[in-house]
């Protein structure tokens, strides 16, 4: 099993975990990412191929540390990108197509409940973002019991992890990406 750790700080980390070991690592392997808490997992931020969980993630981190090429510095409206994003999705016309995914140059992994985004705030500060997504954007709830109205879940959302990262260590996190990416080429 190969556990690639990309410490954020010394409580919180992200996890991708392959099931092959590292001789048997393929760009087809299967694997997760997880957010840890003080070892504690507490969010699935993915499942997928190996390639699908390091390839996004290496190619935002690497717009993030190209700061001077212009494509990643925002404004002050992509601050708080999960909570915006849940509410241009829910504000979305059942027919969106032709619908420009503004926040999709910052996505790196998303499950149905949870998003991971990395991006510059207005004072160009590198944030990477963990957060809850709205369950029912793009399905209809299985039950009664279990469903929450988008009003309900906006009106309490909170994001899971909104944390400053160092140029320093979004350049040691792509560097480890570089490294697992030539190793399944």
């Amino acid at each position: 099993m190969v556990d690639i750790e990309f410490k954020i700080d010394t409580d919180n980390q992200i996890i991708i975990r392959c099931r092959d070991d590292v001789n048997n690592l393929s760009r087809f392997s299967e694997a997760s990412a997880y957010f840890v808490y003080k070892n504690q997992v507490i969010s699935n931020l993915a499942n997928d191929v190996f390639i699908e969980l390091i390839s996004p993630l290496n190619n935002t981190l690497l717009k993030a540390i190209e700061e001077e090429s212009g494509l990643f510095i925002t404004d002050s409206y992509f601050s708080n990108v999960g909570y915006k994003w849940n509410q241009w999705t829910y504000d979305l016309p059942e027919e969106w197509e032709g619908e420009e995914d503004i926040f999709n140059e910052f996505w790196i992994w998303s499950t149905k409940v949870t998003g991971t985004w990395l991006y510059r705030n207005a004072d160009r500060d590198i944030v990477i973002e963990i957060c809850p997504i709205y369950k029912w954007h793009f399905e209809d709830p299985d039950n009664e019991i279990d469903y929450v109205s988008f009003e309900e879940f906006i009106k309490y959302y909170k994001a899971i992890l909104q944390k400053k990262l160092d140029i320093d260590l979004v350049k040691a996190w792509q560097n480890e990406c570089q490294k697992y990416l030539k190793l399944i080429k």
